[in-house]
């Protein structure tokens, strides 16, 4: 008797009450840049909690009769944004703690950053479908998604940010930049600060044929890191350029990209629900895994 096979079923399949195909639409029309939250959405449509400190998966598809261009950007996964990220959360529990230890955090309380985005230029995106008589458009708008806020040892009521610099205030509250706040905790120095040139080196008897030049060339070479030791730089990247040409040419898929937070940035798309079918219309595909129907990883 032949033995039995073990069961290939993939561990990653999308929950039979989970929906992951995001078509989404600005919430406000003539803005340049829709900004998405794939756990703000996700919690939105599905009626559960999503957590927005993880790393969330998708990818970005349009559609669309004329010619468009839509640039898609995320947070840098790399680990100075992970780390800022991990760090305020880190510093918020901290602030939190001891106030926890005599009350009950709210049912879905949920660390949330601040994603200050300009409503001159920005619109949060909605996921949208139909009512149930088919006959209007519905967007998955009303929800309470409260970021997160905290009182230092001054009172100041402050918040933390991904754009506005750390004392700069945002919503009536002053900021905490995460990416200047981790930046703070720590700049990497040179090392050693003074390089050693004297003519006498370690073992110089014991190996005649040191050579103090190299001796420098190895000190001073590489006592700077192969980056920007004061600044981050760019923390945000482009995961996708979508095009629709006049000609022909075409790229309708981002493919998919790790996103930290679940922050999706929508550059050249502005279709909101009087739009849609006529402009661009784009859809956010949430990979299927294990946390309430998605795939997620800790920052």
């Amino acid at each position: 008797m032949a033995a039995k096979r073990p069961s290939r079923k993939s561990k990653t399949q999308r929950g039979a009450s989970t929906v992951t195909e995001l078509p989404i639409v600005a919430s406000a029309a003539g803005k340049s840049t829709t900004w998405v939250s794939i756990p703000r959405t996700l919690s939105r449509v599905n009626h559960r909690l999503y957590r927005e400190n993880l790393n969330y998966y998708a990818e970005v598809s349009v559609s669309s009769a004329t010619p468009t261009n839509v640039d898609v950007y995320t947070l840098m996964p790399t680990w100075y944004v992970l780390g800022a990220l991990k760090a305020a959360k880190k510093m918020h529990d901290e602030a939190m703690k001891e106030e926890g230890r005599v009350i009950d955090k709210a049912r879905w309380y949920d660390f949330r950053i601040t994603h200050d985005f300009s409503s001159a230029t920005y619109a949060e995106g909605y996921c949208w479908g139909f009512d149930s008589g088919f006959s209007g458009v519905q967007t998955h708008g009303h929800a309470e998604l409260l970021e997160s806020h905290v009182f230092d040892h001054n009172g100041n009521e402050r918040v933390f940010t991904l754009r506005t610099n750390t004392g700069g205030v945002w919503s009536g509250a002053t900021a905490y930049n995460v990416f200047e706040e981790f930046d703070a905790m720590g700049n990497v120095d040179p090392s050693p600060d003074t390089i050693s040139s004297s003519a006498t080196t370690p073992y110089n008897d014991l190996i005649g044929n040191l050579d103090n030049e190299n001796m420098v060339e190895l000190e001073s070479r590489g006592n700077l890191p192969p980056y920007n030791q004061n600044s981050w730089d760019a923390v945000w990247v482009r995961v996708g350029q979508l095009l629709i040409s006049s000609t022909g040419t075409q790229t309708v898929s981002s493919g998919v990209f790790q996103a930290p937070l679940g922050l999706v940035l929508l550059s050249g798309y502005g279709t909101d629900s009087e739009g849609i079918g006529a402009g661009p219309n784009a859809t956010i595909h949430v990979v299927p895994g294990n946390t309430k129907g998605v795939l997620t990883t800790a920052l």
